[in-house]
């Protein structure tokens, strides 16, 4: 996929804001040619500071790049972006590059670039006081890129993640005594994951 169509779907569906969508606007010279002087002057004659306006730049532009392009901007969600960021190397994103792009680029990579895996890692969760602390603790620990919003969602991100290859919980008689359902859920699924990755070890303290 090219770089205009990426950065302007990435507009469409929200992963950048209209400022820097703006910025580089004006600071791309190919967007002209990309898009045809008429749905170009349409982009620039956008007060980018008007929401309405905003909103219905947003649908022309899907509809554009669906009608003109056959391009389905929807195929551009967080797991396209993941895959993008993870395929590709920070450093070729240099010379030859406008400032706005390299902003977004740095954005998505940010957001969605898989954190460097260590070979061990220590979670301490003592002082965990919520369930949604807890998940949080766990994912930050595991080196997930984001923490997932539950539980279903957590047993995925571990199984497919790449895990540290020793893990030591501290704390796990807090969670047995104050979220004993979590508890279990989370020895279990340690278990089962053990059994996918035989170099996976786990301390619980």
């Amino acid at each position: 996929m090219d770089l205009i169509t990426l950065i302007i779907c990435v507009f469409i569906n929200k992963y950048i804001t209209e400022e820097l969508f703006e910025e580089w606007v004006y600071e791309n010279d190919s967007l002209e040619e990309f898009l045809g002087k008429k749905a170009y002057l349409e982009v620039i004659g956008t007060r980018f500071n008007d929401m309405i306006e905003i909103a219905s730049l947003r649908l022309f532009l899907k509809n554009y790049l669906f009608t003109e392009k056959q391009f389905d901007c929807s195929n551009i969600h967080d797991a396209f972006c993941e895959k993008w960021a993870n395929e590709r190397n920070c450093e070729a994103f240099g010379n030859g590059y406008l400032c706005s792009e390299k902003k977004i680029i740095d954005i998505l990579f940010k957001e969605f670039r898989y954190p460097e895996v260590t070979d061990y890692t220590t979670i301490d969760l003592r002082e965990v006081k919520t369930e949604e602390q807890l998940l949080e603790s766990l994912s930050k620990g595991l080196g997930f890129y984001r923490f997932p919003m539950h539980w279903n969602w957590f047993d995925e991100y571990l199984v497919y993640s790449n895990t540290p290859k020793i893990v030591t919980i501290k704390g796990i008689d807090n969670i047995r005594t104050n979220f004993y359902e979590c508890y279990h859920f989370i020895i279990d699924t340690f278990e089962r994951l053990k059994i996918k990755k035989d170099n996976l070890l786990i301390y619980f303290e």
